[in-house]
């Protein structure tokens, strides 16, 4: 079994960071490629779908990692304090 090479966690969180960015990034790229081509109820469910992943998920992590270390806070989140 080969060893891997430490990262720090500023490393760690950074690339997690950047993945959750482009899961969004492809979430929402997704509703724009069916929006108009399902029924608009049918959208609308699936709109949510995509927030409530997003949003339980994503936007959690986004704000625990940048309360931990606020430099790798991106700036679509608001401050809340």
């Amino acid at each position: 079994m080969t060893s891997l090479a430490e990262i720090s966690k500023k490393e760690a969180y950074s690339q997690l960071l950047a993945i959750c960015e482009r899961q969004g990034a492809e979430l929402n790229r997704f509703l724009s490629e069916v929006e108009g081509r399902i029924a608009d109820d049918d959208f609308a469910k699936l709109r949510e779908m995509v927030a409530n992943l997003m949003g339980n998920g994503h936007y959690d992590t986004f704000v625990a990692i940048s309360q931990e270390l606020p430099e790798l806070k991106p700036t679509w989140i608001v401050s809340t304090r």
